[in-house]
């Protein structure tokens, strides 16, 4: 099974057990200490020749020390400051799943009422091939919501948002070939056809080190391929499998995806502030000696006490 890529994006964007060890690490407060290396002069260094085979490298050490619990509370500070951006980010996903094939359609419509001004070989084109792109409005929603947000964005803003996109869009393609194969029938053209189409391009749009806006190019590839006829051969059963392929209504089933998705990982990423809560309470409860609930009702018995004072020290006038 396919490990959800949610799990990449935030629930382990800092694991919660690695959180719980360095927030509750350290019975007795003490301190760690790392010790960092630096190079004070040598060869090459420090304005000395790095010919010189006779000079001796000479390096200095600092000792730094390490708070695990107040690392853990800086984790947790950008941890929640990027779950609520994704959470921002995956509202822009959504509305660019909506737009998509509006403009990808108002496109096919503008360039086929401009007939006067095409050329022979234009007018030997597919509505397909025409329509070279549809607006790709994420990056200026984007943009526009950094400038009139009252709060700084991260530092890797736009990176962030693109990793989100590409991941969303990768994991509606997996979900969507898994259900395809698990149709069977009638559906089994679609699966092999999206399932080739997908393996073949997956380097250049989702693997490694990708410039911006791949996963709107894999829609786009999908949205310019015509429909085409697969023969499969012969199945289980011995019969011939002949289908029809239609990229469009694939990509439209994978953009739908795609925004289930982004509600989904709405969801996920909303349960982050909880977590957050559920670590300071547990490294309060480690700091008092005693769980936090022991401490309210010690407070509540406290203020009884105090109520039960007041009125019996009250002058009647009876």
């Amino acid at each position: 099974m396919l490990v959800s890529h949610i799990s990449y994006l935030i629930r382990v964007l800092f694991s919660l057990h690695i959180l719980y060890f360095l927030l509750l690490k350290n019975d007795n407060h003490k301190k760690d200490q790392i010790i960092v290396s630096a190079k004070r002069r040598g060869r090459g260094h420090g304005g000395w020749s790095k010919h010189n085979p006779h000079l001796e490298e000479r390096w200095v050490e600092f000792p730094i020390d390490i708070e695990p619990a107040s690392l853990a509370q800086r984790i947790m500070s950008v941890r929640g400051q990027i779950s609520n951006e994704f959470i921002q980010d995956l509202d822009i996903v959504i509305s660019a799943n909506n737009q998509i094939l509006d403009s990808y359609f108002e496109h096919i419509k503008k360039q086929g009422s401009d007939s006067n001004t095409r050329t022979s070989q234009q007018q030997q084109q597919s509505p397909q091939e025409l329509a070279s792109s549809f607006d790709r409005v994420t990056s200026y929603v984007l943009s526009s919501n950094m400038e009139s947000s009252v709060a700084a964005s991260s530092p890797f803003r736009k990176g962030n948002f693109d990793l989100l996109y590409n991941l969303c869009t990768q994991r509606s393609i997996h979900d969507f070939l898994r259900e395809l194969q698990d149709a069977g029938g009638d559906r089994e053209v679609s699966f092999a056809w999206l399932r080739d189409f997908y393996t073949e391009r997956v380097k250049d749009f989702f693997d490694g080190d990708q410039p911006y806006g791949r996963a709107d190019d894999f829609i786009e590839a999908m949205l310019l391929t015509p429909p085409a006829v697969r023969d499969l051969g012969t199945n289980r059963e011995g019969k011939s499998v002949i289908g029809l392929i239609d990229p469009l209504g694939l990509a439209e089933s994978i953009i739908a995806r795609r925004t289930d998705i982004a509600h989904e990982w709405k969801i996920a990423l909303g349960e982050t502030a909880v977590d957050h809560m559920q670590l300071q309470k547990s490294l309060l409860e480690r700091m008092m000696g005693k769980p936090v609930e022991a401490f309210r009702q010690d407070a509540k018995d406290s203020q009884q006490q105090q109520q039960l004072g007041d009125s019996a020290g009250r002058p009647s006038f009876d």
